[in-house]
């Protein structure tokens, strides 16, 4: 009997690794993505930019690097390196939700409203989407960490962390691909349009994701949590522009901030 459910869970061990075999390559399509996305705003400024950007920057970096090696240390039975990696990534994961609040921060704080016309009048609606991403991609840290023992489960809670990170580079990776098409005339192109088709995208992106694993009977509860989140934020976005409540709540976070 005992031989019969080792051999089970062997089984299963193996057929695990093999559905995750490929996962790291596919994880680093969305690296590749935010490299793009924030090459103008940060990469190509590297050494003019702020400390707290560099602290968001760098960790989220080896977050993603982390993220990355995870399914192909587990894919190779390099479990040990795994684990290892698993503790210092969900240590990198704190410390990348806490310097992305100081980002936001500086964001209220150091917008131009000549020079930044075109978001500065979403900034504290576009803190909110930031602040409900953070604490979603903080609660599905927690969610893989509760579920580690379910392989599947734990591997879609921290998947789903790629895209509840992903819209600050989609928004600025879509102004990049649609740059060289719009000019002044371009009627129909401002901040709300940009920011509906980053999310669409990352929907559309989501719904797919949601099928194939639906079809092979695998968790997709926490892809559907980012895709309806990214469905509201737009709108959230849109209705609260410039909301007063909002931005008296925002200073009182961040006084500090306002008053130096």
């Amino acid at each position: 009997m005992q031989r019969k459910n080792r051999a089970s869970q062997n089984e299963n061990v193996v057929m695990h690794r093999t559905h995750y075999q490929y996962l790291h390559y596919w994880l680093i399509i969305p690296f590749v993505i935010t490299i793009i996305g924030f090459y103008n705003s940060y990469w190509s400024r590297f050494t003019e930019t702020p400390l707290n950007w560099h602290l968001h920057g760098m960790s989220a970096t080896v977050w993603y690097t982390i993220l990355i090696i995870q399914p192909y240390l587990y894919t190779k039975g390099k479990i040990k390196s795994h684990r290892t990696f698993g503790i210092i990534g969900f240590l990198v994961a704190g410390f990348v939700a806490a310097s992305a609040l100081s980002v936001v921060g500086g964001h209220i704080k150091d917008l131009d409203p000549e020079i930044d016309s075109f978001i500065y009048p979403y900034r504290y609606s576009l803190s909110l989407t930031d602040f409900i991403y953070i604490a979603g991609f903080l609660f599905s840290i927690i969610m893989s960490i509760i579920h580690r023992k379910d392989i599947d489960l734990h591997s879609a809670w921290l998947i789903s962390t790629v895209f509840w990170v992903l819209s600050p580079a989609t928004d600025r990776f879509t102004f990049f691909v649609l740059d060289p098409f719009i000019d002044e005339s371009t009627f129909w192109f401002n901040f709300e349009s940009q920011f509906w088709i980053s999310h669409i995208f990352i929907i559309l992106i989501l719904l797919f994701l949601i099928y194939l694993i639906a079809k092979h009977n695998r968790p997709w509860l926490p892809f559907a949590l980012v895709a309806l989140i990214h469905l509201i934020a737009p709108v959230l976005l849109i209705g609260l522009k410039d909301s007063e409540g909002l931005a008296q709540w925002f200073e009182h976070m961040y006084k500090p901030g306002f008053t130096d």
